[in-house]
């Protein structure tokens, strides 16, 4: 989970943008940013789910990634907010 939400960021910042700040963005960011960032991922590769061959799984992989993300954040959040 710490990978991908570095990954969600990484991708949102210039390429010059350290690991050191990336780290630091990602534990600034709040669960539900990250589910929002993680529903837009999800948007963007939904076509290269759809064309991916049979045999390949890369984006299909990532999908499954994003949504067990956002399932796991947004049962972390709603634990938070019984609390």
């Amino acid at each position: 989970m710490k990978e991908l939400k570095f990954n969600l960021i990484r991708n949102l910042t210039p390429e010059t943008t350290s690991d050191f700040t990336v780290k630091q963005i990602v534990r600034m960011t709040s669960d539900e940013e990250f589910i929002q960032l993680a529903r837009e991922e999800v948007k963007a590769i939904q076509y290269f789910v759809k064309i991916e061959f049979p045999d390949w799984n890369y984006w299909k992989n990532k999908e499954q990634k994003l949504m067990e993300l956002i399932i796991k954040l947004k049962t972390k959040t709603n634990e938070n907010k019984k609390n």
